[in-house]
């Protein structure tokens, strides 16, 4: 399990190297999976949106900061409400278990339909 970004495959102002540097975990992730599959490896990459955690408020802050306005009325119209840690978690468990045992080289979008809606 490699942890990647919703900004791996959306770009955004003022995140350019973050969103290179997350796109470039995805494709890890993609490569990881064909190369060792007959191995029995299995790689996929979770990819969250805003999530609370310090990183998560500090980017938040920052992009409020610099004229973007990422707070209750951002969220609102992205992903509906920052993520929980826990939620993150409760899908990374499951991409690890027996029962995610056929899923390989995805990207899992923890973001409440952000990606999804572009």
């Amino acid at each position: 399990m490699i942890t990647s970004s919703i900004a791996a495959e959306l770009g955004y102002a003022l995140e350019s190297v973050y969103c290179m540097s997350k796109g470039a975990v995805l494709q890890l992730a993609r490569t990881i999976s064909t190369e060792y599959r007959d191995a029995g490896i299995r790689c996929n990459a979770i990819c969250p949106g805003f999530v609370e955690t310090a990183h998560g408020l500090k980017e938040i802050a920052e992009l409020d900061a610099a004229g973007q306005e990422w707070e209750v009325s951002g969220m609102a119209a992205t992903q509906g409400r920052i993520c929980y840690p826990e939620e993150v978690a409760a899908a990374v468990v499951f991409l690890a278990s027996d029962e995610a045992s056929f899923v390989n080289g995805n990207a899992t979008y923890v973001d409440n339909g952000w990606y999804a809606k572009g």
